[in-house]
């Protein structure tokens, strides 16, 4: 019986050790950044080098932090604009527009919209319209209660604004351009996750516009180019400009205007162990 029951217990062990066997052959493992255009790029080959190499764990364990932006935003080649910081609460007024264009569209905010056709602002109610603004107003309140940061940068940054089926061409010199900048976090406790090498540097989501050189409000002349590249982070490369963006933690795309308006030429989009 002593045998036996030694032998049982060996048995157990064996079949204890080969079940932790099994679980560790079948945990998931770290996905990887893939392209959806762009292989033949240089640029966006060294992107998705970076990203698969700073991006050790699968996205599933913090979707929403995956330090993808901010991989690219540090890739050693780039530079940052040199934005020039403006006082936030000087320009509420400003800023409570950049919040109506964004939560409506070039077409909606400027009254664009194709005879007979309604847009977004024309679908709502008087008083929803009112509420709108209200929570517009609310939310550039508390921005810059939050500590949030308004940027200007004068540059040549597009040639085309584009609207509907035709071409704007942006007139001759500088344009203006602003950049709302929530305040920065450090997300370390989820980043280090998946990306432990960044998981201590600060990331902010932005929001791109153009503006009157006085900073009075939008651009009139702007087209779908303004709403495209509202979500995008401009990053230089040799100093031309080039637009980050992306749609969620799993995609990332770049793009560059060569002429006709902002285009996509990279999108590398995150494959989990379980799509491959």
């Amino acid at each position: 019986m002593a045998i036996k029951g030694k032998t049982l217990v060996k048995l157990s062990r064996w079949k204890l050790g080969a079940l932790f066997c099994l679980a560790c052959t079948t945990q998931a493992v770290a996905g990887s950044w893939e392209f959806h255009s762009g292989e033949e790029d240089e640029l966006c080959i060294a992107i998705r080098d970076r990203l698969n190499k700073l991006t050790v764990g699968d996205l599933r364990d913090a979707p929403a932090n995956s330090c993808a932006p901010l991989a690219v935003v540090t890739y050693p080649e780039f530079e940052m604009p040199p934005w020039q910081e403006l006082d936030a609460s000087k320009h509420e007024a400003l800023i409570y527009e950049l919040f109506r264009f964004s939560g409506l569209d070039t077409v909606a905010y400027f009254g664009r919209a194709r005879p007979g056709s309604l847009d977004l602002w024309t679908e709502m109610t008087k008083e929803q319209q009112e509420s709108f603004n209200r929570m517009q107003r609310e939310e550039a309140r508390r921005f810059i209660e939050r500590g949030g940061r308004l940027r200007v940068w004068r540059t040549r940054l597009v040639e085309d604004f584009r609207m509907f089926s035709y071409r704007i061409y942006a007139a001759p010199g500088p344009q203006t351009i602003v950049q709302l900048r929530y305040p920065d976090e450090i997300r370390e406790t989820a980043n280090r996750k998946v990306c432990p090498e960044l998981s201590k540097m600060v990331d902010a989501p932005s929001y791109l516009f153009f503006v009157t050189d006085d900073l009075s409000g939008l651009d009139s002349r702007l087209g779908y180019t303004a709403d495209t590249l509202v979500g995008s982070e401009p990053l230089l490369l040799d100093g031309k400009p080039i637009f980050l963006a992306g749609a969620g933690p799993t995609v990332v795309t770049l793009g560059r205007d060569e002429g006709s308006g902002p285009h996509n030429f990279c999108s590398l989009h995150y494959q989990s162990s379980e799509e491959k």
